[in-house]
């Protein structure tokens, strides 16, 4: 404790000194100190406890191995407040009604919102850029794209080209009926940032159920889930049913 208590008042100093970089939309600059992995950039500067203290957050927002991803990353997205905020153990995971909030607020000024449907095609036509879905196609004057699309669903070279510049880390959510009732958010400290691997589960109560979601990084696949429950299951909870599981691709860098 004391360790980290020295350790507090460096970050927001430190970072002050690459705010073009982290701050700005700069289009490619990129500070070179911020080109290491953030292990490295943290120990470098004698960050250690903070190093370890982050390290569960961090994983469990997608980023993967604080070993491997780039500083430049993750500092961009997580400032001095926000790492003072996890070593607060503020709960910045959860959103209080449900990430419905946030589609609410963003359809506040929009009247057509099409949910769950994945598209096929997008291809500049004329002026006009036409949209493919199953359920048939569309012409708009703009497209904003906002996620990593699958190879050639663009159908531009150059804007395909850039699309598979893209990588993303691949997300298993799993959904428990679990008998226990006192459970609370847990963190599986070797299997952070691995692939394949349980990195955290958390638990909440409707109808009188405990449900337990798990986090993992991988594919979809009998393996993993078998993995995934048997790790939940060695600490002593009781599943009573696996309700669904759910594939992501987050982090997209």
């Amino acid at each position: 404790m004391i360790l980290l208590i020295n350790e507090l008042a460096k970050p927001e100093v430190l970072l002050e000194k690459y705010s073009t970089s982290l701050n700005c939309i700069n289009y490619g600059y990129i500070h070179e100190d911020l080109m290491i992995p953030l292990c490295t950039f943290l120990r470098q500067h004698n960050l250690n406890t903070i190093c370890q203290v982050i390290t569960p957050p961090l994983a469990s927002y997608g980023f993967g191995n604080i070993c491997d991803i780039q500083a430049y990353y993750a500092l961009k997205v997580f400032n001095a407040e926000t790492i003072y905020s996890f070593i607060r153990g503020d709960k910045l995971l959860f959103i209080n009604k449900g990430t419905s909030e946030l589609i609410k607020k963003l359809s506040e000024n929009v009247s057509d919102i099409r949910y769950s449907i994945e598209v096929n095609n997008i291809e500049i036509i004329g002026n006009k850029v036409k949209v493919e879905t199953l359920f048939g196609s569309d012409y708009y004057d703009k497209v904003l794209v906002t996620t990593k699309l699958p190879n050639d669903v663009i159908k531009d070279d150059f804007y395909n080209q850039l699309m598979n510049k893209i990588d993303t880390n691949p997300f298993v959510t799993c959904a428990y009926e679990v008998s226990n009732k006192n459970l609370g958010t847990t963190y599986y400290k070797a299997n952070l940032g691995k692939k394949g691997k349980i990195q955290f589960f958390h638990t909440f109560k409707r109808n009188n159920r405990t449900i337990l979601v798990a986090y993992a990084y991988g594919i979809v696949q009998k393996d993993l889930i078998n993995g995934i429950t048997d790790d939940i299951e060695n600490l002593g909870i009781h599943i009573n049913n696996l309700i669904t599981t759910k594939q992501r691709y987050i982090f997209p860098h």
